[in-house]
């Protein structure tokens, strides 16, 4: 969840082929070509078509947690970035947390914001809800998965989102993406739920989301983004919780709303597939992505951007380099892929850190490759010469 200025996309009505947007040689907008880090967040109609896109980025970047201070600096920087860019429609992936939660129950104060936003040609196309504590503090480490699914206060906040995202965003889509957390953190042990209680809190969630959309609303989507170290960090853990607590999921949400529980759920939950996170793991993404897809959790949301990594050819250099890139504010876990294809997952740069002191020593023991949950740009290589991007892997996400 390491911030970046990102590139994203939302829906509208009518049709456009989405590789337009992602394609350099499509005649539309550039991904190599804008001046910021670029990810592609997209939504899907409900018998599962591409619906026209809508060049966006998302506000994670920014300190603001109120959005009485969010809007009026978000206002400035988005109004920059579409001129710059030079594009007649910019959306906005809005990340809200609980102070913005609370201030967005007034939905007076969101139906103006939306007007004076859509006055400049900028639209709100998504939620991004997974981070819900402040985001830019000096220290966020993992406060940034607090609190985790198996807490009422992450159902009770993602619930009140819906409201949020159905008066802010875009009034011609068709449908809103919410991105979440994918459970809980492992590092904590003891403290991480029961995937069937998560499961249950979901439930919850898709029962509030059905009874929105049968009351007239649109339909809300909960886009559980796969992250390295949660409980569904990747593809093969994702398809694990949904093969083995779908139902369990359907059960809870059948408290609610009856018999209506299992399309609820097919039509309310889906996956925001993140490149980045995705090229941690040294996942196929595109075998990953049809694997979700098929067993019911279509990326409806995709966060397109590269991470840094090293080929290591003998020595512990790029390694060195990877290590150097710590700093405080953020988790920076660090994928391993070994020498006889196994990956490893540490938790952060200090402990690539100590991993690189054993390599030095026992030289045979290094790996193929190391990779580090940063969200680089996709027209740049990493500073340092001694690193490559991830971004033949995110293209391979795209497509």
């Amino acid at each position: 969840m390491a911030p970046a200025l990102w590139l994203v996309a939302g829906t509208v009505k009518g049709w456009w082929d989405w590789n337009t947007i992602c394609c350099p040689q499509r005649p539309a907008v550039n991904l190599q070509d804008l001046p910021f880090a670029p990810c592609l967040d997209t939504d899907q109609r409900w018998d599962g078509s591409m619906a026209q896109l809508i060049p966006a980025f998302c506000s994670n970047l920014l300190p603001q947690e109120s959005l009485h201070r969010l809007f009026p600096t978000l206002l400035d920087f988005a109004s920059s970035v579409r001129e710059e860019a030079e594009l007649p429609l910019l959306g906005i992936d809005l990340k809200l947390g609980f102070e913005a939660i609370a201030d967005g129950q007034d939905l007076d104060l969101c139906r103006r914001w939306r007007d004076t936003f859509a006055a400049k040609q900028i639209v709100f196309t998504s939620l991004n809800i997974f981070p819900l504590q402040p985001f830019q503090q000096k220290v966020v480490k993992d406060r940034a998965y607090e609190p985790d699914w198996g807490q009422e206060a992450r159902l009770h906040a993602s619930q009140d989102a819906i409201l949020i995202a159905e008066t802010l965003t875009n009034p011609q889509q068709e449908s809103c993406s919410l991105s979440t957390i994918p459970g809980s953190y492992l590092p904590w042990g003891d403290r991480v739920p029961s995937d069937k209680k998560m499961a249950g809190q979901l439930g919850e969630w898709v029962a509030k989301a059905w009874t929105h959309l049968q009351s007239g609303g649109r339909r809300m989507v909960l886009c559980i983004e796969p992250e390295p170290l949660c409980s569904w960090g990747s593809t093969p853990d994702m398809i694990s919780f949904w093969e083995n607590h779908q139902e369990h999921l359907i059960a809870h949400a059948q408290q609610f709303i009856g018999a209506d529980a299992a399309e609820a759920v097919q039509h309310h939950v889906g996956c925001c597939w993140d490149t980045c996170h995705a090229s941690v793991l040294f996942e196929n993404q595109t075998s990953s992505i049809s694997d979700l897809a098929h067993v019911g959790l279509r990326p409806l949301k995709v966060q397109y951007s590269a991470a840094p990594r090293c080929h290591v050819r003998g020595d512990t250099q790029g390694i060195e380099a990877l290590s150097a890139m710590d700093e405080e504010r953020f988790c920076h876990q660090v994928g391993i892929l070994n020498q006889d294809n196994t990956v490893e997952v540490l938790e952060d740069l200090p402990d690539l850190h100590k991993r690189l002191a054993a390599w030095q020593q026992h030289t045979k023991a290094l790996p193929k490759q190391v990779c580090t949950h940063f969200h680089i740009p996709v027209h740049q290589s990493p500073a340092s010469s001694l690193l490559s991007s991830s971004i033949n892997e995110s293209d391979e996400g795209l497509t």
